[in-house]
């Protein structure tokens, strides 16, 4: 996500960067508030994002839905996924349990 300020209000643009004419422009699909935006994040690991994983996780995700991002790291491929909005999570004891009951202790992080 890419937050910026513009006078007073402040949003929160995602989408992806577009070269044109020798410049960068960012192209935005949706365009939010910031402070509609958690000021936390949660941060998942995992090993291998295999299929039924990665269905587990979806699952938890939509039944737990809220407004702070998520970001999963995959540690086989050593890369970063930022979930779309539609799977952010909540802020809630309920949600870090069943998190923690997937991914296991040191595998989950809200900050």
């Amino acid at each position: 996500p890419i937050i910026c300020s513009f006078e007073k209000w402040c949003l929160a643009e995602y989408g992806k960067v577009q070269e044109r004419n020798g410049k960068l422009n960012l192209v935005a699909n949706t365009i939010q508030r910031a402070a509609e935006i958690s000021d936390r994040c949660y941060y998942l690991r995992v090993d291998q994002l295999n299929a039924p994983l990665q269905q587990q996780l979806l699952q938890v995700m939509r039944q737990n839905h809220g407004s702070v991002p998520v970001i999963v790291y995959e540690k086989q491929r050593q890369r970063k996924i930022a979930m779309e909005q539609q799977y952010w999570l909540s802020d809630s004891a309920q949600t870090r349990a069943k998190l923690v009951q997937l991914l296991g202790k040191g595998n989950v992080v809200l900050q």
